[in-house]
Order: C-alpha cells, then structure tokens, then sequence
C-alpha cells in the first residue's frame, strides 16, 4: 500500500490539529453515534457462518462473516476467544468484545489484524488486537485510513518485518481516537513501534492511555507526521534504535501533550523522550522522568522549524548515558536555532546538567534549575535551587507526578499568569501553599495542596509490658477545614498480635492544627531476636495529599547479644582503575562489650581478580559504636558484558555478638555498551574480467563477553550511476559473527570486470538485524571504478 507522506501547507497542519484539539478538550470522544440497527453476535467455539447471527444461540463464527452481514451503524458483539482473521472493514461499524482479556483479535504472526477504511468511523471497544505481522508495508495490528476510535482496547505484540514498514502497532492515515486503551510491546524494523501518526489533518487523539514497551528506529512509542493530542496519558519504557524514545516528530507535525507522564524511555543517540525536529509541539503539567539517551536526553528540540512551548512541568532524573561525566545534558537540548520557550517549570537531577539552552531560547520566568545552566535569569526564575522532591509516584490523579515535599522552593514561586487551572493530576490551581493568604501557582506539574507526611519510629523492646511507638503525622501548611486522615498497621517482619497491637483509625486535623500522632504499642519479651519492623500505613486523606503515606516503625531488640547485619552495594564498574563498594555492617544496639566479626568475600557472576579484588579481615566494634563499613574494590573495564555481576561479601564469625545477616549482595553496574558499525564506503576498480574483490569492515565499538551476530546484504545503488545486480556485481547476504573480544569482523563483494565504458557506479552495503546490541551506522557504499577509459584515449600526434 503505498503511503502517503505528503509535506502539506503549514495551515492546513494548524487548522487539523485544532479540530484534533478542540475534540479532545470537548470530552475526548466522537460525536455520539447514531442508534444501533441491528446487532450481530459472533462466537468462535459455538458460531456457524451460515446461521443468521441475530442472536447469541444462532452467532457467526468468524468476525468477518458477520461484518459482510451488517450494515453502517450495526454492532457486532463478539464472545470471549481467539479471532485468528485478517479483518478489511469498510462499514460504520461498533465491534465489541467481552474484555481486554478475553476477545483477541489475533494475527498468529503471520498477517495484518485489521485495515479499516470507513468513512462513517468504525469503532472497537473491549477486546485486544494482537500478534500482526506484515512485511513490505505498514500497520502490522492496525492499518488504519478514515475515522477509528479504540475504546477500552489493548494493541499489543504487533511486528513490522523491515525497515521500511512503520507502525507495528497502528499505523494511521486518518483520524485515530484512544479511549482508556493501550499500545503494548508491538516491534516496528522501521518507525514508529507503537503508532506512525501520518495523516496531517485530524491526526491522533488519547486519553487515559498507555503506550508502553513498544521499540523502533525513530519514534518507540509515536512517529509523527500529523498532529498529536494526549491528555492523562502516560509514555513508558519505549526504545528507539536511534532517537526519539516517546514521541518523534517529522514534516511539520504537532504534538500537544496536557497531563502525561513520560517516563523510562531510552533513545541510542538523543530525544529519550520527545525528539522534535520539525513541529510545534506544547506541554502542559507534563513529567518528563527516567529516560535514557546518549545525551540530550529528555527533550531534544532541533533544527529553525522546531518549535517548542513548555508550562508547569517537571523534568527530573533523566540519564545521559555515553559523555563523560560533566558533558551530559539529560534534561532538554536545544540546538540549530530552534525556537523554545519556558515558563513554571522544573529542571532537576538530570545528568549532568540540566539544559543546552542554544538557539532561540526564551525563559519566561518562574523556572527552577537545580544547577546553573539553562540561563534562568528572568524574572522569578530560580538557579541552583534544589526542588526538594518526592519520589516519582501516584499522588492522584491518571498518572504518576513528582510531589513536591513541604517546605520546598517551588511552591507557590510560580506566576499566576498564564498558570493552568489544574496542575497534573487535575487538582486546582492556585493554591496558597505557604499560608500567606495569597493563592500562587507551584513551580512545575504538582500543585502541593495540604500535604500529609508521617514520621518513622525506632523503639526499644522491653522485657515486660509494652513501650510505645509514636508517629507523628504532620500537615503542612495548616488547613482552614477540618482534614481526616485513615491509618492502619501493617506487619513487615514484625507480627501484630506476639510483637506490637494492631491498631486503625483515622486522625483529623482541626483547622490550624499541623500535627497529630499515632500510638502503636510494642510487646516486650526476653527472647533474644534480630531487630522487627513493622508499617503505620496512611490512607484516605480528605482534601489533602499523602506525600509520604508510609511510617516505619523499627522494634530494637534488646535481649541477649546484639546483632549483626550487612547490607549489599551496587557500583558502576568504571573503565580504568578502581572504585569502592561499600557493605555497611550493623551492630544493633551497642554493646558495652567489644564486637568483632570476620568477613570473606566470595564470587558469584562475578570474579574475584578480573572483576573485584578478594578481601578478608575482621571488624572491631568498641563500646558504643554502631556501624563500620567493608571496601571492596571493583576493577574497571571497557567490556560490554551485558549484565550486571555479582559478588558477595560474607560475616564468618563473631565475638560477643550474633549474626542475624550475614550475607551481603555486591553488584558491578555494567556501564558499557558496545554498538555495531558498517565502516567506510569503498571503492574498487572494474578490472576488464573476472571478478574484482573489495572487502568492507564491521566493527563493535567496544568488546563484548559475548557473541554478536549482524546480516548483511547488498542492494542497488542510488541515482543515475546506480549499478546492476549480477551484472556490475554479485549480490551478497550473510551474516556475521563476533566472538567475544573480537571487535572487528570483514565480507567481500565480487565486483563483474567489462570492457566497456561506463563510468563509475555503486551500490549499497547494510546490515541489520544486531544481536543482541543496536547498530549505530548501518550502511556504506561501495563505488566501482570505470577503467575503461584507456580503450578509447585519442592517439595525439606531433
């Protein structure tokens, strides 16, 4: 099917994604659609072809029987079970399933799943669309080209075969709606894994979606052509061979994102997140967290026609994987003179600096850096200024945010001006988060509200009776109502009943009132015991917000000897030399006594003298003292061993004192990674017969423990001095294999000798299909070198 990837007028891009837009805002589903006529039943275990379909007791067996029966606005309801049918549907049509989990529309790995091209709008709701698989030609799960609405529908595990097929699992060229769906795992060779966005005018709507796990060469999640509106969305985990993790935008395409997590999303190069090269693209209480790239990591915006508008989001712990520590830009990167604008917003914790902020770039006020380097130096703007936040996680709302912790800087330091009415999670904005009687917008996509924290407790035992653990639970800033508040134990390695009283309740916090505590009471024995812990678990809060919702109360035990524990550490290994992990050994409580332990370590994945130094020795506790620590030393390389190692560090005996833990987890990060290249084009005389031979070389970018395999094939070359296959040369494929440590591998091409006089042509070398490492550069050309010439020199006489 040939597709269609016109470069259309900038307006018409503008006044589609309008409508788009407009759509999405206005309740994000179509228009209500026309009663149903008539509806058919189709069950594959009970169904036959030949009944009439009109009932449950007399449905079709296939999908498709009952598509040809039905009319425009006919709902085919389909029963739980596997549809193993390649579906073309023309029709206004409702296809309903039993559930996400029961109804599969199944591609069985071999064929496309659905083409719609309805011009009335054809619906799908409850079921999942799976397993397509097509080569040649785009939309493996769905290939779409009018008007499609998924509603409450799974796309999962959908593959194009080669790299010019985009789209494994939908590929759109008309107006495609998601509704609480998601887009799963689905394997584009080309681009856009989870969607191809291509069609500029209605282009592609979500909300309260996911589009998670999916991979491509550009655009994991979303290639985009057209327009792109997502609402209480979330981005996750996509991989992109090259760039653009989350969202690529091509040709003049528009993205605008309100409410959307995009998290843990990893690019080859750059853009882990949103590569914009060629669009306008606006956020709005976005979250931009965890992806990985090269660098540039969470937003790059590139090129004099890349547009960019960011409001009241946060862009937190984005990792830059390949610069050297210190010329890393994980946050956003804006380069060749693209145009970005900034205001409310968040920039902390990427590595290792927060912004490249080149070319036209405009800060317009009220932004946060945790360093100094995104020239936030307008008004309200705050540089090296830590946000002080929470952990990534649920705080309400459809998707996961970064609270912001009481006492942080960014509340309310933002404007007002140009502030949403909610913040991420729908909650309204402003807020008078500092009790200063001024309600004033937070900095980035949380608005703290009343925040709700409760304290951790250590306890002594006891022999006898019970002592009490006593948590305090703290509103901030106060309230001018009554805020309530559930909570409830919960047993960890302490059981209610032997080792504490369960207990459950609720607290209020009267207006004014900023703390409340909880009192949990703690069972004395004299049994000699490792320490216990157990959880004061907050739930419920009323017009408030849980931003630490969970206490941990710790029993010290108190009898007999002390205790001993070590706890593991994990390192990145480095390239040279050495770093420390650190085991930290516990003694709990002091002892009057001295405490001595001995300790070995002993290999795992890992091996001591390549890996990590071996280590043994005793650690002396004097009276009093607590903690002491064990260095082991990891050795650095630049071999790619694809996983982590591990090694142990073990507590062998002990004096005045038991070993509770003792063992203890050593794990060397593994923080190389190799990459394949085709090397240099070549180039390689004719010669007048025979065969000629030119030799190309793959090369791995660092070693490997482990084998690496790469196909390689020929093709025609490009524009008019292209040469012909098995005519000019021979066409090849093969594949290659990298023995561990072997860094660079070579195959020939046999290039056709002639007489004639042609002029040089050439031909194209790729590989693919990189196992199990990505591919950096995957083609060269190989020129061959007419010398014929000489046959037909003019003979110049004197």
């Amino acid at each position: 099917m040939t597709k269609l990837r016109p470069i259309l007028l900038s307006v018409l891009l503008a006044i589609g994604f309008v409508i788009a837009t407009l759509t999405f805002l206005a309740g994000g589903r179509a228009a209500a659609a026309a009663p149903v006529l008539t509806t058919w039943y189709v069950n594959g275990a009970t169904g036959n072809d030949a009944n009439d379909c009109l009932s449950s007791g007399t449905a079709c067996e296939t999908i498709g029987a009952a598509v040809t029966k039905a009319s425009n606005a006919d709902l085919i309801q389909i029963a739980p079970g596997i549809y193993p049918e390649a579906l073309v549907i023309s029709k206004q049509l409702t296809l309903s399933g039993a559930g996400t989990g029961n109804t599969f529309l199944d591609g069985e790995n071999n064929h496309r799943v659905l083409e719609a091209s309805s011009s009335g709008g054809l619906t799908l709701t409850h079921l999942t669309v799976r397993n397509g698989f097509i080569s040649g030609d785009d939309g493996a799960g769905i290939f779409n080209f009018q008007a499609l609405t998924l509603d409450d529908v799974h796309v999962v595990s959908n593959t194009t075969a080669t790299t010019d097929d985009g789209g494994a699992g939908i590929f759109n060229n008309g107006s495609l709606t998601l509704i609480d769906s998601q887009v799963l795992s689905n394997t584009a060779q080309g681009v856009g894994g989870g969607i191809y966005n291509n069609w500029p005018g209605q282009g592609m709507t979500a909300t309260g979606s996911l589009i998670a796990g999916n991979s491509g060469v550009f655009g994991g999640a979303v290639y985009n052509l057209g327009s792109v509106y997502m609402e209480d969305s979330t981005i996750h985990g996509n991989v992109a061979e090259q760039s653009g993790g989350g969202i690529s935008i091509f040709m003049d395409g528009d993205v605008a994102l309100n409410r959307v997590t995009i998290s843990d999303n990893q690019a080859t190069s750059f853009g882990a997140g949103i590569h914009n090269t060629v669009g306008v693209v606006t956020l709005t209480n976005v979250t931009v967290s965890g992806n990985s790239a090269n660098t540039y990591t969470a937003i790059f915006n590139t090129s004099a026609s890349a547009t960019m508008v960011i409001r009241s989001s946060t862009i937190a712990g984005n990792i830059a994987t390949a610069p050297p520590p210190g010329f890393g830009y994980g946050g956003i990167g804006n380069t060749n003179n693209a145009i970005l604008s900034i205001k409310n917003t968040i920039l902390a914790n990427n590595d290792d600096r927060n912004c490249l902020p080149n070319g036209n770039w405009t800060s317009e006020g009220y932004n946060l850096s945790d360093d100094n380097q995104c020239s936030f130096t307008s008004t309200g703007d705050l540089q090296s200024t830590d946000p002080q936040l929470a952990s990534l996680a649920n705080y309400g709302g459809a998707t996961l945010t970064y609270a912001l912790l009481p006492g942080s800087p960014a509340i309310d330091a933002g404007d007002n001006m140009g502030c949403p009415s909610t913040d991420q999670r729908g909650i309204a904005r402003p807020f008078d988060g500092d009790n200063d009687a001024t309600a004033t917008c937070d900095i980035g996509a949380y608005e703290a509200r009343n925040q709700v924290v409760v304290d951790d407790v250590v306890v002594l035992e006891g022999d006898a009776g019970p002592a009490s653990a006593v948590f305090t639970v703290t509103l901030a800033p106060t309230s001018t109502q009554p805020i309530t508040v559930s909570y409830a134990t919960a047993n960890v390695t302490a059981q209610a009943g032997s080792d504490y009283t369960a207990t459950a309740g609720s607290l209020t916090f009267n207006p004014g009132q900023g703390a409340r505590t909880v009192t949990v009471d703690i069972d004395g024995d004299t049994d000699d015991e490792p320490d216990e812990t157990f959880h004061l678990n907050l739930s419920n809060a009323v017009d408030a917000d849980l931003v630490d919702g969970q206490g941990v109360g710790t029993i010290i035990d108190d009898d007999g000897l002390p205790s001993l524990t070590i706890a593991g550490d994990s390192v990145d290994e480095g390239n040279t030399g050495t770093v420390n992990a650190g085991f930290l050994v516990t003694l709990s409580p002091t002892s009057a006594d001295v405490v001595t332990v001995t300790y070995s370590t002993a290999d795992d994945t890992a091996t001591a003298g390549s890996d990590y130094t071996a280590g043994s020795g005793m650690l002396t506790f004097n009276p009093g003292e607590s903690v002491k620590q064990i260095d082991v030393e990891v050795l650095g390389d630049t071999v790619d061993e694809g996983v982590s190692e591990v090694f142990h560090v073990n507590l062998l005996s002990a004096g005045n004192a038991n070993i509770t833990v003792g063992t203890a987890e050593g794990t060397i990060l593994d923080d190389d990674t190799a990459t394949l290249r085709l090397e240099a084009s070549i180039s390689v005389a004719e010669g007048d017969a025979g065969m000629t031979t030119g030799t190309l070389t793959v090369t791995l970018t660092a070693p490997t423990a482990f084998p690496v395999t790469v196909d390689y094939a020929t093709s025609s070359g490009m524009g008019g001095t292209f040469a012909t296959p098995n005519v000019d040369y021979i066409e090849i494929t093969g594949t290659l294999t990298f023995a561990p440590g072997i860094m660079a591998r070579t195959f020939d091409v046999s290039i056709v000798g002639d007489l004639e006089t042609e002029g040089s042509e050439n031909f194209s070398v790729q590989i693919s299909n990189g196992q199990p490492v990505a591919i950096s550069v995957n083609s060269a050309s190989v020129t061959i070198l007419d010398d014929d010439y000489k046959n037909y020199l003019p003979v110049i006489r004197r």
